[in-house]
Parts: structure tokens; C-alpha cells; sequence
């Protein structure tokens, strides 16, 4: 579903991601490891298009989208929840759910009642604004909303930052609920190693802008491994 080859991306002339390559196929839930400043948010808005890329090739679903802009992408099937959720605020939970429909082309639309089945505590708050929400259900409705645009592929920052335990393995249960009953593939960026292993089958692992080791996150979570690229991941 998703095929980066060779891929550099950055800021201006400052290069942060260099020579990646990484794949997700169709249903898969792929985690990108890392510590903090390695590139990996960087990369993924560079697969979103809110950064261009400089060399390289992104696919996605068979077509070459490295020069697409950012809402072609969102409308091809790329949906991004980012680091921090970033919730409109002063927004009701309904008008938030609403703007998602946006992502998928329906203008101000009806978003899938099934967002509820994941998160039905969102139901009981439609008319809440979103940033009297806790941490927990502010992450809860950023995935909603993108959930709301019926993505095909979902990046998802860091879901875990900030969260108590037993919110992240709620939301852990949710994410392989998601994946097998719509077949939606993702790619999680994490520090969080626990937490990735618990959804992941295999993973990416990125120091300094380069991928410097891949395989089943069994292997990843190998001493030799997490001494080395994951000291701080827990």
C-alpha cells in the first residue's frame, strides 16, 4: 500500500531524513522506532506532503505521489493523526467529528456511526468542546476524526505521549480492532517500545535521519538492539 524508496526530507536546505526506504503493505500495522530528534515526525510529513521531498519516491496504492500536494494525499487515503492530537479546542467533539468528513471529500458530511463502536465515549459528549476533553479522550477523538475521512493508511505520531497506562492499552485494543475489522493499514511512529510491540508484527528503527535496522519487533526488542538506538524508549 505504501512504498518509500530512497527518500530524503527536511527543512530548507537542512536534510533530516536521509536515503529512506520502508514499506507497509495492505493491513499492516508497522511501527517506525525511535528516540526523540531522529527524524521520525519529520518523515511522516514528508509521507503526508507537509514537507517536499528532495530525492526520492513515495507510492501509495500503486501511484506516485512524491510531488501530490498535502489534501490530494488526505484524499487518496491518507489520513495522519500527529504528535500532541491537536484537536480544535474550542470545537464541540460533533463539530470535530465533522470536519473529518471534510478529509474524505464530503463536505461538513455524516461521519460512520461505527467511530462510535471504537469510542463510544465520544457519543456521550457530542456537545463538549473537545478541550475540556481529558488527554486520553482528546487522542481518542483525533483518531475519530481522521477515521471520520475513511482513510485506507493511518500515521499516527506518538498516540501514546501523555497518557496513562491503562488509556494506552485502550487504545492499543482499539487500534487492532480498527485494523481488522476495516482492513486499514498503519504505520506508528513511537518511543514507546512496550506499547509498540503490544499492536506491531514488524518495525523500522531510525537513528539520525536513517534506517538503521528492520525486522519482526521481536527482533527489535533484542538488548543489542535497544542499546543502541532505543536507549530511552521504554
Amino acid at each position: 500500500m505504501l512504498e518509500i524508496e530512497d527518500l530524503d526530507v527536511g527543512y530548507g536546505t537542512t536534510k533530516i531524513c536521509r536515503s529512506v526506504s520502508l514499506t507497509v503493505g495492505e493491513g499492516e500495522l508497522i511501527c517506525l522506532l525511535g528516540r526523540n530528534g531522529v527524524g521520525k515526525t519529520t518523515l511522516l510529513r514528508g509521507i503526508i506532503g507537509m514537507l517536499p521531498a528532495t530525492k526520492g519516491r513515495i507510492t501509495f496504492n500503486g501511484s506516485d505521489i512524491t510531488a501530490a500536494d498535502d489534501y490530494d494525499r488526505a484524499r487518496a487515503g491518507i489520513g495522519y493523526v500527529p504528535q500532541g492530537r491537536l484537536v480544535f479546542q474550542k470545537m464541540t467533539v460533533l463539530e470535530n467529528l465533522r470536519s473529518g468528513t471534510m478529509i474524505g471529500g464530503d463536505r461538513l458530511g455524516s461521519y460512520p456511526d461505527e467511530v462510535f463502536s471504537y469510542f463510544p465515549v465520544l457519543k456521550q459528549r457530542l456537545n463538549q468542546a473537545a478541550g475540556t476533553l481529558s488527554g486520553g479522550e482528546q487522542q481518542m477523538l483525533a483518531l475519530a476524526r481522521v477515521l471520520s475521512g475513511r482513510p485506507k493508511l493511518l500515521l499516527l505520531d506518538e498516540p501514546s505521549e501523555g497518557i496513562q497506562p491503562s488509556i494506552v492499552a485502550e487504545i492499543a485494543e482499539i487500534l487492532q480492532r480498527i485494523r481488522r475489522e476495516r482492513g486499514l493499514a498503519l504505520l506508528l511512529v513511537e518511543q514507546n517500545l512496550k506499547f509498540a510491540r503490544s499492536i506491531s508484527e514488524r518495525g523500522y528503527v531510525i537513528e539520525k535521519g536513517s534506517i538503521v535496522a528492520a525486522g519482526t519487533v521481536e527482533d527489535l526488542a533484542e538488548d543489542s538492539v535497544v542499546r543502541e538506538h532505543l536507549t530511552f524508549a521504554s
